[in-house]
């Protein structure tokens, strides 16, 4: 399910669902790591350690869907680039996906969690000019085990932000738990 806001197009154009506040509040999903194993507690290198969840249940759901899937993004589970944190903030959050549905194309960040960084909630509006367009809208896939990905344009993400308070991990990163 499409979980959205209005964007470019009208939600009836590529079948995409309404939402409202009662629909998110039915719909709400709390996990805020990877299963409680690997957060903003651990280092860069610690989550590397660890398989990314949020991306191998978007493939199965793309899958089972039919959807034609392209990578875009780094994967720093297979290649660490050294200094990563150097490169252009721009080219290090390179969305994940185009996916190609039967109702259009999407660029897709995936989210393995409900807890989104400040930085990169400022940064989305840039996000939005570099990646996303009227034919193919950047939508972010919120992938939890045991529940089908809620998949939300990132203009509904930093309205979402805004709903949510901030919180602050040991490395003293600033983050919000979204309520999706």
């Amino acid at each position: 399910m499409w979980i959205c806001s209005k964007l470019y197009v009208t939600p009836n154009e590529i079948g995409i669902q309404r939402c409202n506040a009662s629909t998110l509040h039915k719909e709400r999903h709390h996990p805020t790591d990877h299963g409680g194993t690997m957060n903003g507690h651990n280092t860069y290198a610690e989550r590397n350690t660890v398989p990314d969840i949020g991306e191998q249940l978007f493939e199965q759901y793309c899958k089972e869907k039919n959807y034609r899937v392209f990578r875009l993004g780094f994967d720093s589970k297979k290649t660490a680039i050294k200094n990563f944190y150097k490169i252009n903030p721009l080219l290090r959050n390179i969305p994940d996906y185009i996916v190609e549905t039967d109702k259009g194309n999407f660029t897709v960040q995936v989210k393995g969690t409900a807890n989104i960084k400040k930085k990169e909630v400022e940064m989305i509006p840039l996000f939005l000019e570099w990646y996303s367009c009227k034919d193919a809208p950047l939508v972010y896939a919120f992938c939890f085990a045991g529940a089908k990905p809620k998949l939300i344009y990132a203009e509904k993400v930093i309205e979402l932000y805004k709903q949510s308070v901030d919180k602050v991990w040991p490395d003293g990163v600033i983050y919000r738990s979204l309520q999706i």
